[in-house]
């Protein structure tokens, strides 16, 4: 049994049930079924951002504990997955969204491509743009193929844009900016129902609307509660170290200077 065949079955009954139910064309069922897969993400997207800057406020002490145990790499990698632990940052965050929808862009291919036609040509049309989502991009005309690899490519640029932080290295962000032009050229080679632009142009915008609205959420989040950022969780190593070097209950602490200065003065 194809493992995509539930998620295909899931996919075609969201799809059909849009166009039969809600009276939307399929393109446009297309772009609600993108709109729901990446608003049930978001929770996801706001935790991996959340854990990506918490990272980045921590990089120097995490490159300390890299140095320190330099020497040992079975070490260095046990106290760095404690280090992650203590201070609650996940280092894959970033690729369960991706991960997550991997499966059901393959399934949509899937769906697309065995897709029922109807007597109908319309209800497979989008926007005047594309005539029919079931069909190769290749096959939709000069016009249409052009305009269908401008705005995916714009919109690829535009979330990519947006995604990018400081920290970015300059390599990913070229390499980042030349993958639309791949994905492009391999949309054209490759038998690719042009139903998927929709999906990918509608994921790349809403991409670009989320990363503005957890960029914005979570620095209102570091204003507000910096520490958290900053530090994490306290470790319980780190706990326990100020808790011994606390003074007892009841007893008075005093300063080294007075203390020796008075076990020196005769009774």
């Amino acid at each position: 049994m194809n493992p995509l065949t539930p998620i295909e079955t899931a996919l075609q009954w969201v799809v059909d049930h849009l166009h039969d139910n809600a009276k939307l064309s399929y393109g446009w069922s297309i772009v609600v079924l993108v709109l729901l897969v990446r608003f049930a993400l978001l929770p996801l997207m706001v935790k991996q951002y959340r854990s990506m800057r918490r990272m980045q406020a921590m990089a120097p002490q995490l490159k300390e504990l890299q140095a320190k145990y330099k020497g040992d790499r079975a070490k260095q990698q046990e106290e760095m997955m404690r280090f992650y632990q203590e201070n609650n940052i996940n280092p894959f965050a970033s690729c369960a969204p991706m991960l997550v929808q991997m499966p059901i862009f393959f399934a949509l291919y899937y769906v697309l491509r065995d897709f029922a036609r109807g007597a109908d040509g319309t209800q497979h049309g989008f926007m005047g743009i594309i005539p029919d989502i079931t069909k190769h991009i290749s096959d939709l005309g000069l016009a249409s193929s052009v305009i269908i690899g401008l705005v995916y490519g714009g919109s690829q640029l535009l979330s990519s844009e947006l995604s990018f932080e400081p920290t970015t290295p300059d390599i990913q962000k070229r390499m980042m900016r030349v993958l639309p032009l791949i994905i492009v050229v391999m949309a054209f080679q490759w038998p690719f129902p042009a139903g998927l632009a929709i999906y990918w142009v509608t994921s790349n915008l809403f991409t670009a609307a989320q990363q503005l609205f957890i960029r914005h959420k979570i620095e209102h989040d570091m204003e507000e509660h910096p520490e958290e950022f900053q530090s994490g969780k306290r470790s319980s190593r780190t706990a326990s170290a100020k808790a011994a070097a606390a003074p007892a209950p009841g007893r008075r602490h005093r300063p080294r200077d007075d203390a020796e200065g008075e076990a020196e003065t005769p009774d």
